[in-house]
């Protein structure tokens, strides 16, 4: 990756069928840093099926070139976490 600045969009969605509110929460870091916390794909949506897309701007790749994403599931989640998909968007 080359230097500069990215902005990272990560898509959401609950496809599970026992999602509801409180069973699948995660957290997510980026380059370490922790960017969502018990984070609940349903919550957020309002309901099942429904997605969610949240945007981290600014970052920066570490020193070998490289955002690291990492997804924790929460104690007491029923259910990893889940991604649709990862956009990273290159500097102009």
């Amino acid at each position: 990756m080359q230097p500069g600045v990215y902005t990272v969009r990560l898509h959401f969605v609950s496809t599970l069928a026992y999602a509801k509110p409180g069973n699948h929460a995660f957290d997510v870091r980026i380059n370490g840093r922790r960017v969502l916390a018990g984070f609940d794909i349903y919550k957020a949506a309002g309901e099942k099926n429904k997605s969610v897309v949240k945007e981290f701007p600014n970052l920066k790749p570490d020193a070998d070139g490289n955002i690291k994403i990492r997804f924790q599931a929460c104690e007491g989640s029923k259910a990893p976490p889940q991604i649709a998909a990862i956009e990273v968007i290159q500097p102009n």
